[in-house]
């Protein structure tokens, strides 16, 4: 998924708008980065009872070499499916260790290429068996390879009638990623998450709206992003601007890039940039880019127009983004900004 729900671990209390996006990067990529060698022969029930004795003081290598082979014996035995599936309807725990143990196997049942996997994991979100179970189940869902049509219906479930504000959001964010990849009813998809904003009245309910319309990526929603991008709270104009990274519209992105510059917000033009940064692959995006950065007055914005431009638009002509770089230093007030771009690569800065 794009902005995507490929958690299958989540910390309380850090549930806000993109913040929680954050968290949906995967706990079985950012808990597991130190990659092993897999073996993947160990045996099922061996692998199951190791599941058991996980805690948070297991070490990332470790459990991800598990990860590992839990993921390739679902691929290799089709009665491994019913015995994970079992192994989490039979788990209760609040607990962080209990966690780590739900999040390895939700996380296993996500990258499973078995279409079966989908289906198990809309009875695991089914059956509610905890706060946890239901968000991990929610972002498994968004995340999976074959996401069974159910899938839908069974998140728009518990965006409806939520175990939890938590559950909720997760399950929103799944459903627009869905929406997306699923090519079936994407118009019904899309009446459903238009139908919740003629009542997100709270700020946070409206933020959320937005990042799922984003995961989505319809142009059905382009009237109301761009409403949203002028909403006096800035934290609905910064959803407002993100949410638009996957609609394919290069007026759009003009757009985008006129509408951050003028927001007085530095926090919305970060959001805007956040957006350019994926779409940063063509001369207007380096110009779009530099709109933004010469209009701020955070470093903080103009050096990650800068990394971008340095890092990203592999297709545009280097000597267009040295350009391009070059115009923001010498127009930035900012001594880190005029720094980082020079770096010893012959850009031209002036300093004032």
């Amino acid at each position: 998924m794009k902005h995507q729900v490929n958690i299958y671990g989540l910390s309380r209390g850090l549930l806000g708008l993109l913040g929680l996006l954050a968290l949906i990067i995967g706990l079985v990529l950012s808990t597991f980065m130190q990659k092993q060698d897999i073996t993947p022969n160990v045996g099922a029930p061996t692998a199951l009872a190791r599941v058991q004795t996980i805690t948070t003081a297991t070490a990332a290598g470790e459990v991800y070499t598990l990860f590992g082979q839990i993921k390739t014996w679902l691929q290799q035995d089709p009665a491994a499916l019913a015995q994970v599936a079992k192994m989490l309807n039979d788990t209760r725990g609040e607990d962080d260790d209990t966690r780590r143990r739900m999040s390895l196997l939700y996380g296993a049942l996500a990258e499973s290429t078995n279409p079966a996997a989908g289906l198990a994991l809309v009875d695991l979100l089914r059956q509610r068996l905890s706060e946890s179970a239901v968000i991990q189940a929610a972002a498994a869902l968004g995340d999976q390879i074959h996401p069974p049509k159910a899938a839908l219906d069974a998140l728009w479930q518990e965006v409806q009638q939520p175990l939890s504000a938590a559950s909720r959001n997760v399950s929103l964010l799944a459903f627009g990623s869905l929406a997306h990849h699923l090519d079936n009813d994407l118009n019904d998809a899309t009446m459903r998450l238009l139908s919740l904003t003629s009542h997100s009245h709270r700020p946070q309910a409206e933020i959320e709206v937005l990042a799922a319309m984003g995961n989505h990526g319809s142009m059905a929603y382009v009237s109301y992003i761009r409403k949203a991008a002028a909403n006096p709270s800035p934290q609905i104009r910064g959803a407002a601007l993100y949410a638009l990274r996957f609609l394919p519209s290069s007026e759009l992105r003009d757009w985008l890039a006129v509408t951050a510059a003028a927001d007085a917000s530095n926090a919305v033009k970060a959001e805007a940039v956040r957006s350019l940064r994926v779409l940063s692959r063509d001369a207007m995006d380096v110009q779009r880019l530099t709109i933004v950065a010469r209009s701020s007055t955070d470093p903080d914005v103009q050096l990650q127009v800068a990394r971008i431009l340095k890092n990203s638009c592999e297709e545009v002509d280097r000597s267009l983004r040295d350009h391009a770089l070059g115009d923001i230093a010498q127009h930035t007030h900012f001594d880190s900004v005029r720094e980082f771009i020079g770096n010893g690569e012959g850009i031209p800065v002036k300093s004032h």
